[in-house]
């Protein structure tokens, strides 16, 4: 993979924390989101006693789940994942004084990439759902 490559891939899931870390800082701001009881679910490690450990979702106050933006961030960012794609769609749309056509050309490319990764996962999980079909007894 080359660098340009990993660059482009990067591109809307930075945008995507960055927007998930505003939302929490914004949030923040609020009475019912800065209450220390109000209940969430999170996900957490738990070790059991034969000592294999597994993913298991607690219920927890939110601030301690999510104590600041970064970790918030962290664990939500796929939820802002569409938002920053239509942030980048709409910022190719600005003209060239107000965006560098290299910056432009950087989104052109990650948004590219991000299209031709959906393409193929489709692609791939339509392929396995008509070869499942296909082989189905009848």
């Amino acid at each position: 993979m080359s660098g340009n490559t990993m660059r482009s891939e990067r591109t809307i899931r930075a945008l995507a924390k960055e927007l998930a870390g505003e939302f929490y800082d914004h949030k923040s701001r609020t009475k019912r989101f800065r209450s220390m009881d109000e209940p969430t679910r999170a996900r957490a490690l738990k070790q059991f006693e034969d000592g294999h450990v597994e993913e298991v979702i607690v219920i927890v106050p939110f601030r301690e789940a999510y104590p600041d933006a970064k970790t918030y961030a962290k664990a939500h960012w796929p939820f802002f994942y569409d938002t920053a794609r239509k942030c980048l769609t709409t910022m190719l749309a600005l003209p060239d004084s107000r965006i560098h056509p290299n910056m432009k050309k950087a989104i052109y490319d990650a948004l590219k990439e991000d299209w031709d990764k959906q393409i193929t996962t489709v692609a791939t999980v339509d392929l396995l759902q008509i070869r499942n079909v296909i082989h189905e007894p009848r």
